[in-house]
């Protein structure tokens, strides 16, 4: 166990705080050539794959882009970066986008990544409960009752998302405690030390989990209502003062992941895949096969508006948003 939360620690939650890089990142048309310089916010998550892998086999380059990737602490300082301009991308959930525009620059999504939940609810090896992906799954859920459930942060969308899955099954979700715990290591001490019953987890902590024995009690992207799981979990966001800026940036930007993520889904690319989900991600042997599935099958650039509605309505039912934009005015059209 010390191994694994030194794994999850060490790659997953060592993220540092922003840092405003070489220069400021407002005109990325200076590179030389007509190239762009695009400042691009790494959060520790598996999405990072994406642009890590555009950056050192190509595809950013074949594109006109000059990327820096610059570690962020999370979704709040990227989005501070993104306002002072010393971050031109991040990728966060619309609702995300929506609650930032309110209180600072106007965010628009304007490339995809995830059009599905790829995120997992997990128990501790010796927990009886059951996972929730029979015909009778309302039961399973029903039996979390009384549990507590780590999350990443308080009121967050995971939150948002299980208290919906609590609703479709009958299950009142006030009968649910929710402590936050963070991600990777922090998540995985709690649930060892019984002070949560069950925590929500993402990729790669889930693969490096399940190839520890602890079990998938519910995969939002398998398991109970599709409609649940058939949500934007998240895309790239830029000011849309940036983006006026800068569209041929934001355009090439958006081809390059397109291209990043047909070399993940490409079979003939397993040994380079692997080796950076080794050394940047901190995924062992053993959880090898699982996170290669999920870099294969879950990444997408398409925004078609009705995934990303789907979650907006979510957050505005979890009341996290008291009302939601139309998709046409939270997606940048590609203008100027």
């Amino acid at each position: 166990m010390k191994k694994l939360q030194a794994i999850l620690g060490a790659a997953l939650v060592g993220a540092l705080t922003v840092a405003c890089s070489s220069g400021a990142a407002q005109d990325t048309g200076g590179a030389a050539g007509g190239q762009h310089r695009v400042v691009i916010a790494t959060q520790g998550s598996d999405v990072d794959i994406i642009a890590k892998i555009a950056a050192e086999h190509g595809m950013f380059a074949a594109h006109g882009i000059v990327p820096d990737l610059v570690p962020v602490g999370g979704a709040g300082p990227a989005a501070a970066g993104l306002a002072s301009g010393s971050i031109n991308v991040m990728t966060q959930s619309p609702a995300f986008a929506v609650q930032s525009g309110q209180t600072g620059s106007k965010l628009k999504l304007f490339c995809g990544v995830l059009n599905t939940i790829a995120l997992a609810v997990m128990a501790r090896p010796d927990s009886s409960f059951a996972r929730a992906r029979t015909s009778d799954w309302r039961t399973e859920v029903s039996a979390w009752e009384g549990a507590t459930i780590g999350v990443p942060t308080l009121g967050g969308a995971l939150q948002i998302w299980l208290e919906l899955v609590a609703d479709a099954a009958g299950l009142d979700k006030k009968k649910i405690t929710f402590v936050a715990v963070g991600l990777g290591a922090a998540a995985t001490s709690a649930l060892d030390t019984k002070k949560v019953d069950l925590v929500a987890t993402s990729p790669f902590v889930q693969q490096i989990m399940a190839s520890q024995n602890y079990p998938v009690v519910f995969d939002f992207s398998t398991d109970g209502v599709a409609a649940i799981g058939q949500q934007a979990q998240g895309g790239y966001l830029a000011t849309e003062s940036w983006l006026a800026a800068n569209p041929d940036a934001a355009k090439a930007f958006c081809a390059a992941a397109g291209d990043s993520m047909k070399y993940l889904a490409d079979p003939a690319n397993k040994e380079p895949i692997t080796a950076m989900l080794k050394s940047s991600f901190g995924v062992p042997d053993a959880a090898i096969p699982e996170a290669l599935t999920v870099v294969s099958t879950h990444y997408s650039t398409d925004l078609s508006c009705g995934p990303i509605e789907k979650a907006l309505a979510a957050a505005v039912t979890g009341g996290v948003l008291k009302s939601a934009p139309t998709c046409a005015e939270l997606v940048w059209n590609g203008q100027n």
